[in-house]
């Protein structure tokens, strides 16, 4: 166990290159050697110089002060009750139990392990549960007594060899691994998932897991649009004078969609944004007031901030700006033009949520991805819709 100790990175040894098997381990020592395994997520907050624990006795400057710290944070090691770490002070058995079981997330059965123990009544109350969980789960068995029964020693130091042993027993028992790293935040440009929606036009398989394409990333909240268009709905059901405020998309997209496509946890995540609706910036259209909605559809001048404007002179399109339809959308009646094509379906037009050049037209980004500001009557019943929605990271 020494051996492979040092082998997993939990023992480095002494700067004379020995290992000290019979030597104490410290409270603070074992801070270490847990913190270098774990490599816990929390870490990284915490690996300063300077003392975070409040504990009067912690150190700054210390070999271990930022393991300490994070210890401390993550409630693996609580400290003695008169508020002190006790850095210095040899570790006993029924500490190390207790901190393990608290690192682990282990719960015990009982405490009827301690209880058929020799030396049952040496185990102190507030470890009982701690030292049973060890005993339940293999991470420590006790020393054999020879007359067939077994000792826990709770009050005993925990020397650096019979450390390696309970550390390597936990670690092989499968109660003590470092956490998955937490996944990096998405990036502008990526593509991640959020919320199903029927999109392969086959209700019997189920709906299918949303794309979304992340266009902003800023204060803990990522602004996506989806990939594909996912349906094809009017701007307003009636041809007359509208804004986004009373517009029937905006209904759609905040009831029927929303409800449709999120779970209660998708829900949670979905930040309620301010939504600015601008006047039409080439003609002056009023935009309306501005409203608070889950789900949106982007406005002129976020296309022009978020995707790429540059024009193809070969294709007479914009590449960034094109959108394909799901078979879905398409069922629909999402308009697709087969001479511009995106992922190898043919493209088509997307509502935005700016007015157009009159109060009952609305602006869309045409097939070929070009932005019309002018836009197109909001009964249109052929443009395609590509929700846009910020979650809390």
């Amino acid at each position: 166990p020494v051996y492979r100790s040092v082998e997993l990175g939990l023992f480095k040894g002494y700067s004379n290159g020995t290992f000290g098997p019979m030597n104490s381990l410290t409270r603070s020592q074992f801070a270490v050697v847990l913190w270098r395994y774990l490599d816990a997520s929390e870490a990284g907050a915490y690996a300063s110089a300077a003392n975070a624990t409040g504990m009067p006795d912690v150190a700054d400057n210390a070999f271990y002060t930022g393991a300490v710290n994070w210890a401390v944070s993550c409630g693996y090691i609580t400290g003695y009750e008169n508020g002190t770490f006790g850095p210095n002070d040899p570790i006993t058995a029924e500490q190390m139990c207790v901190i393990l079981e608290r690192t682990c997330k282990g719960s015990a059965s009982g405490t009827s392990a301690v209880d058929a123990l020799a030396d049952a009544a040496e185990v102190s109350s507030w470890a009982r549960e701690g030292c049973a969980w060890a005993l339940e789960n293999g991470v420590l068995s006790g020393y054999d007594n020879g007359d067939n029964t077994r000792s826990l020693r709770p009050s005993e130091p925990v020397y650096r060899a019979r450390a390696a042993v309970i550390l390597v027993n936990a670690i092989e028992a499968g109660v003590l691994a470092p956490e998955d790293p937490a996944p990096a935040p998405p990036a502008v440009g990526d593509i991640v998932t959020l919320g199903t929606y029927e999109q392969d036009n086959d209700p019997a398989n189920g709906s299918e897991r949303i794309e979304w394409r992340v266009l902003d990333v800023q204060n803990g909240k990522a602004l996506l649009v989806s990939r594909y268009a996912l349906d094809c709905q009017p701007y307003n059901t009636d041809r007359t004078d509208v804004t986004w405020e009373t517009c029937t998309l905006r209904s759609w997209l905040n009831g029927t969609f929303y409800n449709a496509a999120f779970s209660e946890a998708d829900k949670a995540r979905i930040a309620t944004t301010h939504v600015a609706n601008d006047d039409n910036p080439d003609y002056g259209t009023s935009g309306g007031n501005d409203t608070d909605d889950n789900v949106f559809c982007l406005s002129i001048a976020e296309v022009g901030k978020y995707f790429d404007s540059t024009y193809d002179e070969t294709s007479y399109t914009c590449p960034d700006r094109m959108c394909a339809p799901t078979a879905y959308a398409v069922a629909q009646g999402a308009y697709q033009n087969s001479s511009h094509s995106v992922d190898g379906i043919a493209a088509c037009c997307w509502w935005l949520r700016s007015a157009g050049l009159l109060a009952y037209q609305a602006a869309y980004v045409l097939d070929g991805g070009r932005v019309v500001s002018s836009g197109i009557g909001v009964g249109d019943s052929a443009s395609a819709v590509r929700p846009a929605l910020w979650v809390n990271l």
